[in-house]
């Protein structure tokens, strides 16, 4: 389903020199496959999630998607493509103040022109499945940060997309809080069969994985 072929992205440096963070990256997805990506800051994580949403150029290489290449689409394609295909989690939950938990969680549908009421039942249906049902309607300043991340988590799923990409998803929680949301995560795409594509850079959040990869060098190895 996603196929990433000699990836190459490099970044221009302040001395004039180029600073290579993906080098001839390869890697293979089948539809409903779970992987986490395990990498120090800087090392490129979050520029081969960039890259994977269409969100950047790469210098060399390809992505495939269901055998469609993502940089061969024109930039307001490949924003249709994300908006239906895509889901995100952050690191900061980038939940919308102004917004109540309902609201929050309906926003894909919105964007994808469903009806309100159908986008408010489907909302509805998650939040109720999770117990946040009783606080559809409460601003979202009042939840712990566990809370705030189901939310961010539901939002990225409500739409069925074909792919998660997880931005260090509990790099902002406690250690008491990182194995529950982390699992609400995996559960929840392997329920879905959502493709769920996490970088991080704790090797036991990884370790929660059936693969992880280390990105080193530019390169992905196994293990």
């Amino acid at each position: 389903m996603v196929e990433i072929k000699g990836l190459t992205k490099s970044f221009q440096q302040t001395q004039g020199q180029r600073l290579v963070v993906l080098d001839d990256l390869s890697l293979s997805l089948q539809e409903g496959d779970q992987v986490a990506i395990v990498g120090e800051s800087g090392s490129g994580k979050s520029t081969l999630l960039h890259l994977i949403a269409g969100l950047d150029k790469a210098d060399a290489g390809e992505i495939f998607v269901d055998q469609i290449s993502i940089f061969s689409m024109s930039p307001s394609d490949q924003a249709r493509w994300r908006r239906k295909n895509l889901g995100i989690v952050f690191q900061f939950y980038h939940l919308l103040p102004e917004l109540n938990l309902l609201e929050n969680v309906m926003l894909p549908l919105m964007l994808l022109n469903y009806p309100n009421e159908q986008a408010k039942d489907m909302a509805l249906e998650l939040l109720g499945r999770f117990g946040l049902k009783n606080r559809a309607y409460d601003p979202v300043y009042g939840l712990s940060g566990g809370e705030m991340q189901r939310v961010a988590i539901l939002r990225a799923v409500v739409h069925r997309p074909r792919i998660i990409l997880a931005d260090e998803p509990t790099g902002n929680l406690d250690l008491s809080m990182q194995d529950r949301v982390m699992e609400f995560l995996i559960d929840l795409c392997k329920e879905m069969t959502i493709t769920l594509i996490t970088v991080t850079h704790s090797r036991h959040i990884a370790g929660m994985f059936k693969r992880a990869f280390v990105l080193e060098g530019g390169r992905l190895v196994e293990g």
